[in-house]
């Protein structure tokens, strides 16, 4: 249930949505890091949830290693509470 409900969340997610959450939190993203970001949330985000550590080798080889700690950072603060969530389905 839970699954659907982010996976419904996420089928709307937009680039620009990208870009404003990075403005909003003051991260700098070039067009390479927006397009890798917004392609991995729309196609692989449960690889970050069930695969983290292949998920976040190929975000360290995709990203500025700058954007790379401040995904890292969110992952580390987000990640235990998703996974929390998904395993109550």
């Amino acid at each position: 249930m839970i699954e659907k409900i982010i996976q419904k969340k996420l089928d709307s997610i937009t680039q620009d949505d990208i870009t404003f959450f990075a403005k909003k939190q003051k991260i700098s993203l070039n067009l390479k890091e927006k397009e890798f970001i917004y392609r991995e949330i729309k196609n692989n985000w449960k690889d970050y949830v069930y695969k983290p550590k292949e998920s976040l080798a190929r975000a360290k080889d995709s990203l500025e290693p700058a954007t790379y700690n401040i995904v890292l950072n969110y992952y580390e603060q987000y990640s235990d509470l998703l996974s929390h969530l998904l395993d109550d389905r």
